[in-house]
């Protein structure tokens, strides 16, 4: 094979994602008072770092043949830390939201990075794949910005105190980022079951 450590490590991001979409599915469980949250969390919680290993070794496997996918590497690093500064700073300031709000900003620009670079990594280990990756592109980026877009929308409601209107967006914001993010998934999820085996 040409690129058969690519092959290898997208093979691992496509096991991933498919953890990541089972995730968005048991994040609706947090809907369920008491229970729910609890079932919902845990299996959320135990998906997320499953999802987390694999995507790190096949992005680490897959570096090995592009430096575009090297550099998504480098950023689910980057954003790894950002994590535990922000749960950090949320430990000595547990009462200011905002920290963790912001904390999901960065992160949302992060996430965008990794994926740009493992779309347009593939896509440059194949030309072929080239279009689907512009346009799974597109539509990721739109669910990112609208993700952003709401969350500043809470931080502002937070810190004017507006928690009942906060409260309301939370609930619709879980519904409508579920079917977006199933969306993005689903279509980054087909980029991969062909970039696996075209790469």
């Amino acid at each position: 094979m040409q690129h058969e450590n690519a092959r290898n490590g997208v093979g691992k991001l496509f096991t991933a994602e498919i953890l990541l979409i089972v995730s968005v599915f048991c994040s609706l469980l947090t809907l369920i008072p008491v229970v729910g949250t609890i079932i919902g969390g845990l299996a959320m919680a135990v998906l997320g770092i499953i999802a987390f290993i694999l995507q790190l070794v096949g992005l680490s496997k897959a570096g090995q043949d592009s430096e575009q996918i090297k550099s998504a590497f480098m950023w689910v690093i980057i954003g790894l830390i950002v994590s535990i500064v922000m749960a950090i700073f949320a430990g000595i300031w547990s009462d200011a939201t905002w920290i963790q709000n912001i904390g999901k900003i960065v992160n949302f620009i992060i996430s965008l990075l990794v994926t740009y670079n493992v779309l347009f990594g593939c896509a440059g280990l194949n030309s072929a794949l080239a279009e689907r990756a512009e346009s799974t592109w597109k539509f990721y980026m739109i669910v990112i910005i609208i993700e952003i877009v709401v969350t500043i929308v809470l931080v502002i409601l937070t810190l004017i105190g507006l928690y009942a209107a906060m409260a309301v967006i939370a609930v619709i914001f879980v519904l409508v980022d579920v079917v977006l993010q199933l969306i993005a998934y689903f279509k980054y999820l087909g980029f991969l079951k062909q970039a696996k085996d075209e790469v």
